[in-house]
Parts: structure tokens; C-alpha cells; sequence
């Protein structure tokens, strides 16, 4: 029953040239997307990964610039792993994201800026500030580019903190090494909390409806320039004061167009189970129907009453001749 609700199979990435990662702190972009990126560099593509924030949480003005360093460099060694260049940072407070007025605009130059075809961005269900902020961020970017009559990228949001709707499995089973090797770059995250082993579970737990022989995949929920412009057009062109409750009602659109898919696949296996059912019940009672005869054509009485049948038709053909 889960196939109705979750992808089976590992699918291929997205087409692209240029792929653009939006990492809210350092180690999210290996965390959420390290695979595929992997997966990407392979291909060819050109990889840029730019970090929004110092990463230095609730620590004091006077640590957060050795805090940003260590940080930075963790970044670099990281990326370094999976053969992708080093990444550009804007240095923001960490989670001061969401208070930020023009994040919106700043990703949209980034997107520009790279051109790319692809944008990594934090999943829409994420549960940390800054993850859904830079989210809402790249979702915002592209939504602008198509009322301003500009191509958008497809749009990859990742998960990291919280398990998301996915459209998109993406088996990772060929660099995981890869892909662990760089997570273990980051030895100051790693001794607040075991995020390896997280992710690691999460990468495995993303593998359960997948074939055995994928041992980790990554999941995403792409969203495709077409799929925006539908949005775009339910939505209307914003002003830079309405922004944020812009934004807030394409999401609104978006959640809402999941939920009636969601509903009708529901209706969907709910028919399909009813059918099912009324099949099997047809079956059983062929099957009572069959046995019966079965035991009738085997009973004493049946053999006995044979003589009785056979001058019954005898009877019966006679008359018909006259």
C-alpha cells in the first residue's frame, strides 16, 4: 500500500549544467544532498555550494569569528571529499535567517549569478528556522524569476531535520563513501551531536521501499518550472512589501495541490481495495458453487436418481418430436 505514497524505485537527477547548492549552515549541503552532488560532479556538472550563515549558533561576539573559520575550512575539507569546488559564504548570524528582509533577493542572485539549472535548497518541512527560511527563499527566487519572464530552475529541496514528502529517491549507494568521508569533516558538529549516524540512519531508512541491493538514497521533493508556473500564474505577481505573504500563499497552493493528490490516490487504493474485495468474494462463492456441485455429483442420491433423469430427457426429447 505504501507504493501509492512513496516512490519504488530510484529515479535519475534532473538534467543539468549547473547546479547551485543553498546550505543555510556549513554541513548542511553535505548532510541534505552530499550524494547526489557526488552523483552530479560524475556527470560533469558544475557544482557550486554557497553557505548562508557563520554557523557559530549562540556563541559570543567575541568567538564567532574563530567559530566561522573552523567552520569554513570543515566546509572546504568536506566538499574536497566529493570533488566539488570550494563554496562561497555570506556570513549571516546563524538563525537570524528568518528576520532577514531580503533573503529572497539575495538568493535570486545567486541563482542568477550561477545560472543554474538546478537549485539544492532545504526541504519546506524542515523544523529549523534558517533551514525553512533558506527554503522559502529558493522557492521565492524561482517563483520571481518566472514573473519577471525568466527561465527558473527545477527546484530539489533535501531533507535533514525532518523526514519530508518526497517525490524523488535517489540511490547513493555507489559514493556513499564518499559521501561519509565528507561528513566526518565536520568534527566540531560531530562532538555536540552524532549527526553522522543520523543521517546515516536516514539514508538507510530512505532504501525501504527500494530494491535490497541499494544500501542508502537520498530523497527529494522536486519541484519543476512548470510546476511553478502553475503556481506562479494561482498566485499573482508580489510586490517587494508583500514578499513574505506571497511566498506564504504559494506554499499555501503548493500544500494544498499535495493534499488533493494525496486525497485522490486515497480514493483511488480505497476503490481499488473495495474491488479487490468484491472480486474475492465472487471468488469464494464460484468456489462454494463448485464444491457443492462436486459433492452433489458424488452423492449416493445423484447415482440413484440417474435411471429417473435419463427417462426424464427421453421423455421430454419424445414430446418434442411429436
Amino acid at each position: 500500500m505504501e507504493n501509492w505514497f512513496i516512490p519504488t524505485e530510484s529515479s535519475q537527477l534532473p538534467i543539468a549544467v549547473r547546479v547551485l547548492v543553498i546550505s543555510p549552515h556549513p554541513d548542511d549541503e553535505i548532510f541534505g544532498c552530499g550524494g547526489a552532488l557526488a552523483l552530479y560532479r560524475k556527470q560533469g556538472a558544475q557544482i557550486h555550494v554557497h553557505v548562508l550563515t557563520d554557523g557559530a549558533g549562540y556563541a559570543t561576539a567575541s568567538e564567532r569569528a574563530a567559530i566561522y573559520d573552523l567552520r569554513q575550512a570543515e566546509t572546504q575539507a568536506a566538499l574536497k571529499q566529493i570533488g566539488v569546488e570550494p563554496a562561497s559564504f555570506s556570513g549571516f548570524p546563524d538563525r537570524s535567517l528568518s528576520g532577514y528582509p531580503g533573503l529572497v533577493q539575495h538568493v535570486l542572485e545567486l541563482v542568477q549569478q550561477h545560472q543554474a539549472d538546478v537549485v539544492f535548497a532545504p526541504s519546506l518541512w524542515e523544523i529549523h528556522p534558517d533551514h525553512l527560511a533558506a527554503g522559502r527563499a529558493a522557492w521565492g527566487a524561482a517563483m520571481l524569476m518566472l514573473q519577471h519572464g525568466a527561465d527558473a530552475p527545477t527546484l530539489l529541496f533535501y531533507e535533514v531535520g525532518t523526514p519530508q514528502r518526497t517525490n524523488l529517491l535517489i540511490d547513493i549507494t555507489d559514493v556513499w563513501s564518499e559521501k561519509l568521508q565528507a561528513m566526518h569533516c565536520y568534527p566540531s558538529q560531530q562532538q555536540q551531536q552524532n549527526y553522522v549516524r543520523h543521517i546515516e540512519a536516514l539514508n538507510i531508512y530512505r532504501t525501504y521501499t527500494l530494491p535490497a541491493f541499494v544500501s542508502h538514497a537520498e530523497a527529494f521533493s522536486m519541484v519543476t518550472p512548470e510546476q511553478l508556473a502553475v503556481l506562479a500564474r494561482t498566485c499573482g505577481d508580489p510586490t517587494q512589501r508583500e514578499m513574505s505573504r506571497w511566498i506564504e500563499s504559494a506554499l499555501t497552493a503548493a500544500t494544498a495541490h499535495v493534499e488533493a493528490l494525496q486525497a485522490s490516490q486515497k480514493e483511488g487504493l480505497r476503490l481499488l481495495l473495495k474491488a479487490e474485495l468484491e472480486m474475492e468474494q465472487l471468488r469464494q462463492k464460484l468456489s462454494q458453487v463448485c464444491y457443492e456441485k462436486e459433492q452433489l455429483l458424488a452423492s449416493t442420491s445423484w447415482w440413484l436418481t440417474a435411471p429417473v433423469r435419463w427417462l426424464g430427457r427421453r421423455l421430454r426429447s419424445a414430446k418434442g418430436a411429436n
